[in-house]
């Protein structure tokens, strides 16, 4: 009953804090007040103000410094953009993971990166017998994968230590890379040659080599990789397939506004 009663708690105040920003786009006004804003709701002037004071501490809404009035924030814009971006990621790549796993019949991967993590967004699997498993809305580590590696290897050198301290490097497998100072060798390396290897890293048996993805900006913010059973990825035919992971990465990349 206790968690039942929590539960409804926590699900009315999210459906208040919801209704504050809904309103706050369809108000005729740039700006409101705490008082509009209860008198438009119906609800406490008390409730609207932690609210707005929540949403302001993490940057939804902004508060004038004159009048003390609230306007919608620039994180919305952000996440509006990373919303479209992976939009237009999938759609922009999904051509390419099919010519990839065409030329290859391996699978292929897009990930994005959200937050201190990535995330699958699309696959086109292999039609071998023995194949890796699709991935898609899992949300995993950037150190132990090739998909991860590939974006963590372009990240300011202040982002990676925050997702280092952050996230920390979680053992997976014998293989997964857990100092951080050999870590950054690797990112190092794969900075070098353009892609990264998953030797095992994050699943037994399975082997990874992905490359990054820029934005019309020139920030890493998403992969594609090719993954398959070590048996046969090996080494000499990742060195293979490489290329053809860069290739298709560039011209995404390329596609997404990228012009370096």
């Amino acid at each position: 009953m206790i968690n039942n009663v929590h539960y409804y708690r926590t699900m009315r105040s999210l459906q208040k804090a919801l209704e504050i920003l809904e309103s706050m786009a369809k108000l005729e006004n740039q700006k409101v007040g705490v008082s509009e804003l209860s008198r438009y709701l119906n609800l406490p002037k008390s409730t609207v103000y932690q609210i707005l004071s929540t949403f302001r501490k993490f940057r939804f809404v902004e508060q004038d410094g004159e009048n003390k009035k609230y306007r919608l924030g620039l994180r919305l814009l952000e996440l509006g953009n990373v919303v479209q971006s992976q939009l237009d990621i999938r759609r922009i790549a999904f051509p390419y993971l099919k010519k990839l796993n065409r030329e290859t019949n391996e699978t292929a991967y897009l990930v994005v990166l959200a937050e201190k993590r990535i995330v699958y967004v699309d696959c086109v699997e292999s039609t071998a017998r023995l194949r890796v498993r699709p991935l898609f809305g899992e949300r995993v580590p950037l150190h132990c994968t090739s998909l991860g590696k590939a974006i963590m290897a372009f990240l300011p050198e202040y982002e990676v230590e925050r997702i280092i301290k952050e996230e920390g490097l979680t053992r997976f497998t014998s293989n997964t890379i857990t100092d951080p100072g050999l870590l950054k060798k690797e990112l190092e390396l794969i900075r070098e040659r353009g892609y990264a290897i998953d030797n095992m890293e994050h699943e037994e048996g399975i082997r990874c080599v992905g490359a990054p993805i820029r934005n019309s900006r020139g920030e890493v913010f998403a992969a594609i990789s090719l993954s398959g059973p070590s048996q046969r990825l090996s080494f000499e035919r990742i060195r293979k397939i490489a290329p053809l992971v860069i290739q298709a990465a560039r011209e995404i990349s390329a596609k997404m506004g990228y012009s370096g």
